[in-house]
């Protein structure tokens, strides 16, 4: 995993051997950036995203990552995809809820974009680039 800076933005770019495990590490990415301290798996939540097209659930996918922590302030520091299908995507995610006295809040990450997005197998690897706005 790699985060090069872009302009008001910040990219992310993950390499991994499966599309699901991409796309898991991409999410817990946006985890680390929102809250850079180690969270525990204390509850539970169900993400079921779809979109038309790979790159649009990708973005779709952490959007939901992003809006678990500005609304219910609940942070993922696991997560487990069950299904990844070209359109649709389901997830539980473990995490906590954020605690001023207990975490520090990092990168304020609006959303993830689709500005240079790339979903791609590259060899026996599949690669992830991805922007967000900060």
């Amino acid at each position: 995993m790699e985060i090069f800076p872009h302009t008001a933005d910040m990219g992310l770019l993950v390499s991994a051997r499966t599309l699901r495990e991409a796309f898991k590490t991409c999410a817990l990415a946006v985890s680390s950036l929102l809250v850079p301290q180690k969270v525990r798996p204390l509850s539970k939540r169900i993400i079921e995203v779809s979109a038309t097209d790979r790159e649009s659930l990708l973005v779709n996918f952490l959007n939901e990552i992003v809006f678990l922590f500005e609304a219910h302030k609940f942070i993922p520091s696991k997560i487990k995809i069950s299904r990844l299908g070209r359109k649709n995507l389901k997830a539980e995610i473990l995490g906590e809820k954020f605690s001023p006295q207990k975490h520090k809040q990092g990168i304020p990450v609006k959303a993830a974009t689709y500005h240079n997005i790339e979903i791609k197998k590259e060899g026996n690897k599949w690669e992830i680039k991805v922007i967000f706005d900060v």
